[in-house]
């Protein structure tokens, strides 16, 4: 069962398949900064490679 995530634009990920994610949940995380302005400071700790 796909997670409600809208859109996954990490073709690299293997949970992506067809730009939808299919974890059964994910875990988003900052990237490091103390305080998370933008999505850019943002990380998907979900995230495996595809073999």
């Amino acid at each position: 069962m796909p997670s409600s995530v809208s859109r996954c634009g990490i073709e690299e990920c293997h949970y992506n398949k067809n730009f939808e994610c299919n974890a059964e949940g994910i875990e988003v995380l900052s990237s490091g900064t103390k305080k998370v302005k933008k999505s850019a400071h943002t990380m998907c700790d979900t995230f495996i490679p595809k073999q």
